[in-house]
């Protein structure tokens, strides 16, 4: 584990032990003097590598898993997120789909 990541784990289990004690990214990054994307890059280390159980949200921020419902409603909003990006890939695909034909037709409109 680093020095950082050693950092993070402490405060969030001294200030922002459970959901009710959640803290922003913004605000996080700053007691750490670090920015938020490395941030984020930080937690993501951390959670994927069953480091440290941080749960997390965009409205109330991240926070130290204590409980079992704080565990599966950080779970549920993880698969919320991947679900949402799910749908978003589809529309990609479908929309560059679209727009891949439409090239491709004024390409052989150009040559003939």
């Amino acid at each position: 584990m680093t020095q950082i990541q050693q950092k993070l784990i402490n405060y969030l289990k001294e200030y922002c032990y459970s959901k009710e004690n959640a803290i922003t990214f913004r605000r996080l990054a700053l007691r750490l003097d670090i920015n938020s994307r490395e941030l984020r890059r930080i937690v993501a280390d951390i959670v994927i590598n069953g480091i440290a159980p941080i749960g997390s949200n965009s409205k109330d921020g991240y926070f130290y898993i204590s409980n079992e419902d704080e565990y599966i409603w950080a779970r549920e909003e993880l698969m919320s997120r991947i679900k949402k990006l799910s749908k978003r890939c589809k529309g990609l695909r479908i929309s560059w789909t679209i727009e891949k034909e439409k090239i491709e037709f004024q390409q052989m409109e150009l040559i003939k």
